[in-house]
C-alpha cells in the first residue's frame, strides 16, 4: 500500500468515528433558544429583593439601592417609570442589567427627609408584560421613616386610574388640582391604590384617567372624581386611613347646540352637546319663521337611537326658503338649561322626502315576553289611515290578533297584542305602506314590510330587602346593576327607617352599592376639581348579591364607613 493510499484511510476512518460527535455538536448549539410558538408568557414581572432593604433609615447623598425582578426586564425601561417623591433636584441615575435594576440618588438630599421610590406599572418586563402592581419604598436621610398609610379603590372608567394626594400644610387653594401634586401613584387593574410612607397631615385625593402624571388635572377632557371627605387626616406616626373610595366620571359640558339644518323638504333637527330626553322637556320652546310670515306649525319627535338630537317637522315649508329658529328652555340629563339660542338656515333643494321604517330591521326575528310592548320606529311622523288596513298582527297560523296600537312619540308607535303576546308563539305584523304616510303626504318608501316576531318566557324575578346603616344613611339611594346586562340597573329610595326594597328583578347576579342623595337631585355627584368641592358619600358591596326567581333575599345590609 502506497503512503497515499494510507493517508486517505486514515482520513475516511477519522470523518467515521468524528461524525456522530460533530452531530451532537451541532444539535447541542440549536438547542439554546427555545423552540418557536407555545403559549403566550403573560405572567407579570415581581420585585423579589430590595437591598437595601425598604426602611433604610440614615442614607448619605449618592445611595444607590439594587432591585431584583422575577425576570428579566424590557431593555428598553424608561427611567420617568421609576420615581422619586418628593421630587429630588436632579433624577435619580438608573442603571438596567437583565433582571436587576439599580437606582442611585444624587449627591444632594435634604435632611431629616423619607424619600419613597416608586416603581410604577409602566414598567415591563422582556414580554412587554406590564408590572403586577405599583410598589413603593422608603429611606430617610433621618433617623426614622414616616408611617402613614392612605389606601381605597377607585370605581368607573376601564383600565387603571391615576390617584393624586396633595399636603393640604404646603398649598391649599381652591385651584389645588392645576398644580402637579407632591405625591401620585396608580391603580392596580382592579382599581385599589396605596400610598405608603406618608408623614401626618391633612390631605386632598383626586383620581382620574387619562393624562401623563404628575401633569395637572384638565377636568374638561379626563374623567376624574373627588373623595366625600375633605381633608383626610393622618394623626400620628404611624397612622392608616383605608376605604379612601372615588367614583369617577367625565365632566358633563355646558349645554349648548351644534347644529340646526334641514335634512329634507319637511324635516329638520337640531343637535346638542348633551342629552336631552323630549319627554321630559317641560318647558321648550322652539319657534320657527319663515321670513315676516308668523311661527309656522311644527311637529316635534326624537329617536331613542340619539338622545343628543331633537327633530322636527314641518309641512308649510318649500325648497329655498329661508327659515329663522329660536330655541330656549331646554334641559339637559343633569338639569343644565340651554341659553337663548337663535340660528338660521334654508331648506335644501337637492333632497327628496322619503318616510322609512327605521327600526325593528325586518329581516331578523324580534323577541319578546309576555307584557312587553313592541316599538315601531319611523324616520317622520307617521298617520296610519284606516289603522286596520295600514298594521295587521297575524299569529303563526294566520289568524289576525287585535293590536293595541299607540304613538309613543309621532314618529314610533307601539303595538301589542290586546291579550299579551303568548309565549312561544310566532307572529307576523304585516305593513302596507300606501295606508301609512308622513303628515306631507309621503308614503312609507317600501310597498309591503313583514316583521318576525317571537314570544318567550320572561325570565323569573326575584326581590331584594335590605337596611342601609352608618352615619350617612338618611336621604340614601340604593342601585342594583346587572352582571349579566350591564345596562340594566334598578334604583329605590332608602325610606325613613332605612330600609330598602327592589321588587322584580330578573334572576341573576346584581352588584349593589348606596349612595348619599346630599344635594338632593336623584344621581351620584362626583365633586368638582375647579372650584373644589367633595362628592357625595357611597358604598359598593365587594360581593355580587344572587336573586332567584321567586324568591326575597333578605338582609342584604349595606354599611357606610365611619370616615
Amino acid at each position: 500500500m502506497t503512503s497515499l493510499s494510507r493517508n486517505l484511510l486514515l482520513t475516511v476512518t477519522l470523518v467515521k468515528k468524528l461524525y456522530p460527535l460533530a452531530i451532537l455538536f451541532i444539535l447541542g448549539c440549536a438547542a439554546v433558544a427555545p423552540p418557536p410558538g407555545g403559549p403566550v408568557d403573560d405572567i407579570p414581572p415581581t420585585l423579589t429583593a430590595v437591598e437595601p432593604p425598604s426602611g433604610t433609615v440614615r442614607i448619605s447623598p449618592g445611595f444607590t439601592v439594587q432591585l431584583t425582578f422575577s425576570e428579566r426586564l424590557d431593555e428598553n425601561t424608561d427611567a420617568s417609570f421609576i420615581r422619586v417623591l418628593p421630587s429630588l433636584p436632579e433624577p435619580p441615575e438608573v442603571k438596567l442589567k437583565k433582571n436587576v435594576l439599580e437606582v442611585t440618588f444624587p449627591d444632594k438630599l435634604a435632611e431629616n427627609q423619607t424619600y419613597i421610590l416608586t416603581l410604577t406599572r409602566e414598567m415591563k418586563d422582556e414580554h412587554k408584560v406590564r408590572l403586577d402592581q405599583t410598589y413603593q419604598l422608603a429611606f430617610s436621610t433621618g433617623d426614622d421613616i414616616s408611617e402613614g398609610i392612605i389606601s381605597g379603590k377607585v370605581y368607573g372608567g376601564e383600565g387603571s386610574a391615576t390617584v393624586y394626594l396633595y399636603n393640604l400644610s404646603i398649598i391649599n387653594n381652591d385651584s389645588l388640582f392645576a398644580e402637579s401634586p407632591k405625591y401620585f401613584t396608580e391603580t392596580d387593574d382592579s382599581g385599589v391604590y396605596v400610598f405608603s410612607y406618608l408623614e401626618p397631615g391633612d390631605y386632598r385625593l383626586l383620581a382620574f384617567q387619562g393624562g401623563r402624571a404628575p401633569s395637572p388635572l384638565i377636568p374638561s377632557r379626563m374623567p376624574y372624581g373627588t373623595f366625600w371627605k375633605d381633608p383626610v387626616t393622618l394623626v400620628g406616626n404611624p397612622d392608616s386611613v383605608n376605604s379612601i373610595n372615588i367614583r369617577i366620571t367625565s365632566e358633563t359640558p355646558p349645554l349648548k347646540l351644534l347644529e340646526a339644518r334641514m335634512e329634507t323638504n319637511h324635516r329638520g333637527y337640531v343637535r346638542f352637546t348633551n342629552p336631552v330626553e323630549l319627554a321630559k322637556q317641560e318647558a321648550i320652546n322652539l319657534s320657527l319663521k319663515k321670513g315676516d310670515e308668523g311661527v309656522l306649525e311644527r311637529t316635534l319627535f326624537q329617536s331613542e337611537e340619539d338622545s343628543r338630537r331633537i327633530s322636527f317637522y314641518l309641512t308649510d315649508v318649500a325648497a329655498g326658503d329661508f327659515l329663522d329658529l329660536s330655541l330656549f328652555g331646554i334641559r339637559d340629563s343633569v338639569d343644565q338649561l340651554l341659553e337663548m339660542t337663535v340660528r338660521q338656515f334654508t331648506v335644501p333643494s337637492d333632497t327628496s322626502n322619503v318616510l322609512k321604517l327605521l327600526s325593528p330591521i325586518a329581516s331578523k326575528t324580534i323577541k319578546v315576553t309576555e307584557t312587553e310592548t313592541l316599538y315601531l320606529q319611523f324616520s317622520d311622523p307617521v298617520v296610519l289611515e284606516p289603522l286596520d288596513s295600514a298594521l295587521v298582527l297575524v299569529d303563526s297560523s294566520g289568524v289576525e290578533v287585535t293590536p293595541e296600537v299607540g304613538w309613543d312619540d309621532p314618529a314610533r308607535i307601539s303595538v301589542q297584542p290586546r291579550a299579551g303576546w303568548r309565549p312561544g308563539e310566532a307572529y307576523e305584523i304585516k305593513l302596507r305602506g300606501e295606508f301609512i304616510r308622513s303628515p306631507g303626504g309621503d308614503v312609507l318608501s317600501d310597498s309591503a314590510v313583514t316583521i318576525s316576531i317571537l314570544a318567550v318566557e320572561a325570565p323569573g324575578t326575584g326581590n331584594i330587602l335590605g337596611m342601609v346603616l352608618g352615619h350617612f344613611a338618611e336621604n340614601s339611594i340604593v342601585t342594583a346593576q346587572s352582571v349579566e346586562n350591564a345596562s340594566l340597573s334598578v334604583s329605590t329610595d332608602v325610606n325613613s327607617d332605612s330600609g330598602f326594597t327592589l321588587l322584580e328583578l330578573p334572576e341573576g347576579n346584581w352588584i349593589m352599592n348606596v349612595f348619599q342623595d346630599k344635594d338632593g337631585n336623584g344621581r351620584y355627584s362626583y365633586g368638582k376639581a375647579m372650584p373644589f368641592q367633595t362628592a357625595e358619600p357611597f358604598v359598593v358591596l365587594p360581593d355580587t348579591v344572587e336573586v332567584r326567581a321567586n324568591w326575597d333575599n333578605e338582609g342584604v345590609d349595606i354599611h357606610f364607613p365611619d370616615n
